[in-house]
């Protein structure tokens, strides 16, 4: 990234590419500049300890998700928080798949990321 210039990268991630980018904030602080987290769960049973440092995560989970329960995402929402990410957690009353509201509040998130 520094020989080219390009700047660290945003994450986007549903389901498991979600868990595959929380994974990698814990596992690799500082590598992603942010990261938007589509009906993610906590990825690893015991999370590393990290120091994400206000790198700003948006978690969208789903009330009714047969696949993450709320626990699980609420834990994950602390683990990031606990290890000093900007956490951005809202549940939405749908189930595991993608909704209009996800669309709308990811594409917030990154504008706001990107101003």
């Amino acid at each position: 990234m520094e020989h080219y210039g390009i700047a660290r990268p945003v994450a986007l991630g549903f389901s498991n590419g979600a868990n595959i980018a929380a994974s990698l904030l814990l596992r690799h602080p500082g590598l992603l500049r942010g990261a938007a987290l589509l009906r993610a769960m906590v990825p690893f049973r015991d999370p590393p300890t990290a120091s994400l440092d206000r790198t700003p995560v948006l978690l969208l989970s789903g009330a009714a998700d047969p696949i993450v329960p709320a626990a699980n995402s609420a834990s994950l929402a602390a683990a990031l928080t606990q290890a000093g990410a900007l956490v951005t957690h809202e549940e939405l009353p749908v189930g595991h798949g993608l909704s209009q509201m996800d669309v709308a509040l990811t594409r917030d998130w990154l504008a706001a990321l990107r101003a």
